[in-house]
């Protein structure tokens, strides 16, 4: 697929990079809470941060790339429509079906819950859909203050991103609109730069150099420290030292991860088609594939297979395919509200 004047299939091949690493390290946490995988492993443990690290980054600071201009077209209140109904749609779908799943599953289930849980689940978000409501309030708060108008007020906009961002690292929340606030910061950059910038920083010739450097730079931190993931402190303590070291691996790996997909989208044709392909369904794959990731664990573990390999290489696929197989299937309400409340078409609610 070639790219459009207003879609780099770069930005497609990094979303889809990141939205794999988001199903394996979900797998990989899955295993670990059901006691088939040792947390404790040094392996685990740079495993996980160093996913946490790149892919949350990668998500939310692509996330806001194309919210100016999608202000600009359809204006800040026909935008936060079309936000609030689409993101709040699937948020309260996903909600209801991720947790009447774990109904049923019951004890099957790492962490059995009831009828009452599940209704908590809309004011104190659980698993992945802590991103819908943190994505909201990225969102309005960026649609209403419009920051990209001015160079003072995209400084201003900036330097308080640092801030929250310095403020929350590492720290996960627990209600609505309060979780995850650490990647404040990614999702102001990714606004204040927009599509032509990043294209032209993409396509710049310097930019395998500083890939390259990037990814240096996250191994190091990796190894040589122990850094804060921006979403919770599994482990390392939060510390000044370690939330600085974090945030500084967590940009580093997003150049990173963006410079690889730049050169996957010149140098290897066919995987970044597929890759882009992936990457332009990554929220739906996002929203589902924690229930095919835990009904994979639970059927291989009721037919007795324990193997971690095959544990980890059979629920990312499932994790990956279940929500792709969902697409095809006649339940467009599962991704997007009814198009009478989008009022008219424009692609997915959710986009």
């Amino acid at each position: 697929m070639s790219a459009t004047p207003s879609r780099t299939r770069a930005l497609d091949v990094a979303k889809g990079i990141a939205i794999v690493g988001i199903v394996l390290s979900h797998v990989m946490r899955g295993l670990a809470a059901g006691g088939q995988l040792d947390p404790l492993a040094p392996a685990y443990e740079e495993v996980d941060t160093g996913l946490y690290l790149v892919h949350l980054a990668v998500f939310v600071a692509l996330a806001g790339v194309f919210l100016a201009d999608s202000v600009q077209r359809l204006g800040v209140a026909g935008f936060l429509r079309r936000r609030w109904l689409g993101l709040g749609w699937v948020f309260v779908v996903w909600t209801l079906v991720q947790g009447g799943v774990q109904v049923l599953a019951g004890r099957l289930a790492n962490t059995p819950v009831g009828l009452g849980d599940v209704a908590w689940g809309l004011v104190k978000p659980g698993a992945q859909l802590w991103f819908l409501p943190t994505l909201l309030l990225f969102s309005t708060v960026m649609a209403l203050t419009r920051p990209w108008r001015r160079p003072a007020t995209a400084m201003a906009a900036m330097l308080v991103g640092l801030a929250v961002t310095w403020w929350q690292w590492g720290v996960p929340g627990t209600w609505i609109f309060t979780q995850r606030l650490g990647l404040t910061a990614f999702f102001v950059a990714g606004v204040l730069c927009g599509p032509t910038r990043l294209r032209a920083a993409l396509t710049h010739r310097a930019t395998p150099a500083v890939a390259a450097v990037a990814a240096l730079i996250f191994g190091l931190i990796g190894w040589a420290s122990d850094p804060t993931n921006p979403t919770d402190q599994t482990f390392a303590l939060r510390t000044p030292q370690s939330t600085a070291l974090g945030i500084v691996a967590a940009v580093a790996g997003l150049v990173a991860v963006l410079g690889l997909a730049q050169a996957l989208d010149r140098h290897a044709d066919r995987l970044a088609a597929a890759t882009a392909w992936l990457g332009r369904r990554s929220l739906e794959v996002f929203l589902a594939h924690i229930v095919f990731t835990a009904g994979t664990r639970i059927v291989l573990n009721a037919l007795g297979v324990d193997s971690a390999p095959v544990q980890l290489l059979a629920g990312l696929v499932a994790g990956i395919v279940g929500p792709l197989v969902l697409l095809r299937l006649p339940l467009p309400w599962l991704f997007r509200p009814p198009q009478a409340l989008l009022g008219h078409p424009a692609g997915t609610g959710a986009a």
